[in-house]
């Protein structure tokens, strides 16, 4: 069983700029026979779990919000972002992606809204597409070929935001020039990325 601290405003200021941190803190649950207080699972950032209150769950949410308004009004068409949906690849070199799903909507150079879903293969050095789809939500939403990444259609690639920002512009006709992945804040309806630099921003979702 891990260790349990009791939450004090040292603890707070001391880990708060971790953004895992704050995260866990944000979304601490109750715990039976706990009364008010609450459980955060922050053994894997900071050494050991804490007991907080609703108050202090209150502050770290609020801080997520801010961060995550900031980082939607800091898109910009051209940059492709991902929200991270599976563990953080701790060893992740430069430009690799830094971790094993990810995820994202966006407009492609049509205008038209698409989906894509990316992650590690279980050589955790090659992509593999789970989901690729054009016209996103709508009735003649379309599945790409991207899906079959690995076969004849489509060879192996190395797990890279190169590799990612290729293949997006490749399949879904788009012009994004960067990639990165959100791991703590946003999640995939906060937002539409656009590839089209000249009066377009990033949308909200």
């Amino acid at each position: 069983m891990n260790a349990i601290n009791t939450m004090t405003e040292t603890d707070f200021n001391q880990h708060k700029s971790n953004d895992a941190f704050l995260r866990e803190i944000a979304n601490a649950h109750g715990v039976q026979g706990w009364g008010n207080d609450l459980k955060a699972l922050t053994f894997y950032t900071v050494g050991t779990d804490h007991r907080i209150t609703p108050e202090q769950r209150n502050i770290a949410r609020k801080m997520c919000e801010d961060k995550k308004q900031a980082l939607i009004d800091s898109m910009k068409p051209g940059e492709l972002v991902f929200v991270g949906m599976g563990m953080q690849i701790q060893d992740a070199k430069p430009g690799e992606v830094d971790n094993h799903r990810i995820r994202t909507r966006f407009k492609n150079s049509k205008g038209e809204l698409c989906f894509v879903e990316f992650g590690s293969r279980r050589d955790y050095q090659t992509i593999r597409c789970d989901h690729a789809l054009l016209n996103y939500d709508r009735e003649n939403e379309t599945r790409i070929q991207l899906e079959r990444i690995g076969n004849n259609i489509e060879p192996l690639h190395p797990y890279t935001f190169e590799s990612v920002r290729a293949l997006v512009n490749r399949h879904f006709g788009c012009k994004y020039e960067s990639v990165k992945v959100d791991q703590h804040f946003l999640v995939t309806d906060d937002f539409i990325c656009t590839c089209e630099k000249k009066g377009q921003q990033a949308e909200r979702g």
